[in-house]
């Protein structure tokens, strides 16, 4: 961890340090994590949230060089998780709409109590699954409770499983009139190689930029993916973090 870059981001940066000693006494706690810009969090002690918080927050993640969005951009943020990288986009697009989708049940209701508490009127959550079709399926627990985002519609694991509803992309721009996106954020750990080929020309055409956390999938299915998003006019940016990738549409 960067400690200054930590002081220069949290007003009460002191949690990070005190989440990573894991003391007993805060095991199944929550806290508010204070943003020096004004927004606050709530996560939850001994896990991962506080982590994702600094990925996104401190190294911008989900805003490498060449990635930005102005005060009335859309933001689709598939995999929003207890919405961090939502609080981020709504903050920097007052003026424009951000719809975040997370299925897993605990980080949903986290997920609107931190767009409740911070104010987000531009913000609407989803209890959904983006993935290749819309339809009920089986989405399983990480097997290591603090990875609270690494809960999977792919990977099956020995944690057990809830029912989740899914969505598709294209249905997502459907249901909802969109047809711009300025930003479309994915982490949805291995969903992506379905989403993506579910889409239709068209729709990716709506989409202006992407940042995902790139997971594993089936041979060649990345490179499927990533091919046709070139020969829709996507052109590919560097990423300083090797399993992120960025794409602009020219």
């Amino acid at each position: 961890m960067s400690l200054f870059k930590n002081i220069g981001t949290f007003r009460n940066w002191t949690v990070h340090y005190r989440n990573r000693f894991r003391f007993a006494s805060d095991k199944g706690k929550r806290g508010v994590l204070e943003f020096r810009n004004g927004l606050s969090l709530q996560f939850r002690y001994h896990t991962s949230d506080l982590a994702t918080s600094r990925s996104i927050f401190v190294d911008d993640s989900y805003f490498p060089p060449g990635i930005s969005i102005g005060p009335d951009a859309t933001v689709l943020d598939i995999g929003g998780h207890i919405g961090t990288l939502t609080l981020l986009a709504a903050s920097r697009a007052p003026q424009g709409r951000v719809f975040t989708f997370e299925p897993e049940p605990e980080n949903f209701a986290l997920l609107e109590e931190n767009v409740r508490r911070n104010g987000f009127q531009q913000v609407r959550c989803f209890n959904l699954a983006a993935a290749g079709r819309e339809e009920e399926r089986e989405f399983y627990l990480a097997p290591n409770p603090v990875r609270t985002g690494s809960h999977s519609l792919t990977r099956v694991g020995t944690a057990g499983s809830v029912k989740v509803r899914c969505t598709t992309l294209s249905a997502i721009l459907r249901d909802n009139k969109i047809d711009r996106v300025d930003l479309l954020k994915l982490d949805c750990e291995g969903a992506e190689w379905e989403i993506f080929p579910a889409t239709s020309d068209e729709d990716l055409g709506k989409i202006r930029q992407i940042v995902m956390e790139v997971h594993a999938g089936e041979s060649g299915a990345q490179e499927k993916s990533f091919d046709r998003l070139k020969k829709l006019g996507f052109v590919a940016l560097p990423h300083p973090k090797s399993n992120y990738a960025a794409f602009v549409r020219r």
